[in-house]
């Protein structure tokens, strides 16, 4: 115990040491501090420029490295001063022209079937193509986020040539976007990248041969005999490898291999990792802010906030008030938007409470920049106590008549699924095709045409159009029910449905003059004679009453 007290000066004799006792307490509390936070330098004394309480409140990043370059510059420099020059000896060996070296590559693989940890010593090849192949000399088994992996080390030999027959690639592998019911024909997935035209894939039991694909659904499907259900894994069955346990031809096992970082560099300086540290991935590829009104913007903003995106995406429910429902957090507008559907979500479960039935609720009003609040129409949901909910956005489908005749209504996705930026060019992931219920370009006019302008008050369902400004040698104008999507100069495609055409016409392209009611168009057999009235092609009445005829403009014929 240590008793301060004033006192006045005393006598003492030459060479005796007093001490005073304020200093030797900072002297011990600066030895605890080295003592708790940098083991190893309790009794070391550093150089006398270094800010030691710098260092001390930075010490976990040297332990952190320890090993690595890095941490022997920093201890020479905190003991002597000295930048040190780190040489190493292996990097420097030569290699004598009789010695042998085991070399390996190394893949990640995940079991489909069977246990790999059986599989040293053994052969494996791949699925369809049995030159490729090599030889297993060790295996480490490895869990991420309860998954587990295995870490293959392929014999490539001891000289120069490589034991590894042909080219082991990465399993193509996706996850399914909906729930998938047997007997469907239609997957559809985050991705089909990777995946080849037409082949087969699997799903849990489920192996499927498809005929098509687009970005983000496999089309044709067939052998699906068991649901698929959300974010279920979807691998290639081309690039799946197989060997035997321990050599047992009853025993098979099978692999997909995953994608591994390879030649990683490191560009921050401010971050120390030695080797055997998890490092996980924060996000692929750039973040490219949205912007509020006012808010100064750059091209790469404009261009990547420019598209009508198409995700699943969620955002956490805060609370709920009738139809009303309010957000953790704002709403970005590639998110969610007017008339978009939506389903709530169980967040413990990640299964869908609401809707139940086919009648989908969906954004009624649209959603001010950074607001957290989102109006619903046809929503009657009554959530559960101490239940946490989540707002899901449904997939939009297209509207295309010949889709919907191929695959079935509402089948193919639409708009865009995502935006790639490469520096200053982006590549957008899309099936070309716009979602059902969004105001879309018509560019084909079917018209029934009446045989004289006395029949006005038509079957609403058969809509008419008739042939109007009668001169000498027929009409002139052909009149529309609605306004047509064609511009003056368009070229056109005319063809009736029954074999008989308008009289003066013949099946063929014309150029169109639009009058200003943009109802009334007339036909001209060349773009140099648009507009000119001794130019216009005349038109006569067809035989049959209110028979059908179809003007598509060129591009889309």
């Amino acid at each position: 115990e240590l008793v301060f007290s004033s006192s006045t000066a005393g006598s003492h004799s030459g060479g005796v040491s007093v001490e005073n006792l304020s200093s030797l307490f900072l002297k011990e509390f600066y030895r605890k501090l080295k003592y708790t936070f940098a083991p190893g330098f309790e009794e070391r004394q550093f150089v006398p420029d270094l800010d030691a309480g710098n260092f001390i409140k930075q010490a976990r990043n040297f332990y952190e490295s320890k090993g690595t370059e890095n941490s022997f510059e920093i201890l020479f420099r905190i003991l002597f001063g000295e930048d040190p020059k780190v040489i190493n000896l292996e990097e420097r060996l030569l290699k004598p022209s009789s010695a042998e070296f085991i070399r390996r590559e190394i893949v990640i693989a995940e079991a489909i079937t069977g246990n790999p940890l059986n599989l040293i010593g053994q052969t494996i090849f791949k699925n369809d193509d049995a030159d490729t192949n090599a030889s297993i000399s060790e295996v480490d088994i490895f869990t991420r986020k309860g998954v587990e992996y295995y870490k293959l080390a392929l014999f490539v030999g001891y000289s120069e040539s490589s034991a590894i027959q042909g080219t082991f690639e990465i399993t193509p592998n996706t996850k399914s976007f909906d729930e998938v019911t047997p007997g469907s024909t239609v997957i559809t997935v985050d991705s089909t990248i990777g995946f080849s035209e037409s082949g087969t894939i699997q799903s849990g039991n489920n192996v499927i041969t498809y005929t098509e694909k687009n970005i983000n659904q496999f089309l044709g499907c067939s052998g699906i005999s068991e649901t698929i259900n959300k974010t279920d894994n979807i691998f290639s069955q081309e690039k799946i490898y197989f060997g035997y346990e321990n050599g047992e031809r009853d025993k098979p096992v099978q692999l997909r291999l995953t994608g591994i970082v390879s030649d990683f560099k490191q560009k921050s300086s401010s971050v120390f990792a030695s080797e055997g540290q998890i490092l996980t991935v924060r996000n692929i590829g750039d973040k490219i802010e949205n912007f509020g009104p006012g808010e100064e913007k750059t091209y790469k903003q404009i261009f990547a906030n420019s598209w009508i995106y198409n995700s699943s995406s969620s955002i956490e429910i805060d609370s709920f008030s009738g139809s009303t429902i309010t957000l953790k957090k704002s709403v970005d507008r590639s998110q969610l938007k007017k008339g978009d559907q939506v389903e709530i979500i169980d967040r413990s479960t990640n299964s869908v409470v609401y809707p139940t039935t086919d009648d989908i609720p969906y954004v009624k009003q649209s959603i001010s920049f950074g607001s957290k609040t989102v109006i619903l129409e046809n929503f009657s949901f009554i959530p559960g106590a101490n239940t946490l909910y989540s707002l899901r956005r449904r997939i939009n489908k297209s509207n295309s008549e010949y889709t919907e005749f191929k695959y079935g209504n509402d089948t193919i996705i639409s708009d865009i699924q995502n935006l790639y930026s490469d520096g200053d060019f982006a590549y957008v992931a899309s099936n070309s095709l716009p979602s059902a219920g969004v105001a879309y370009t018509d560019f084909t006019h079917n018209i029934k045409i009446a045989l004289n302008e006395s029949i006005l008050n038509l079957d609403p369902n058969s809509p008419a159009g008739q042939l109007t400004d009668f001169d000498v040698d027929g009409f002139t104008t052909i009149s529309f029910d609605k306004e047509v999507d064609f511009v003056t100069g368009d070229r056109i495609y005319y063809q009736p449905t029954q074999n008989e055409t308008l009289g003066g016409l013949e099946v063929g392209f014309y150029y169109v003059e639009v009058l200003a009611n943009r109802k009334n168009i007339k036909l001209y057999s060349a773009s140099s004679s648009v507009g000119k009235s001794s130019n216009v092609l005349n038109i006569s009445n067809p035989l049959t009453e209110l028979s059908s005829h179809i003007f598509t403009i060129d591009s889309q014929n």
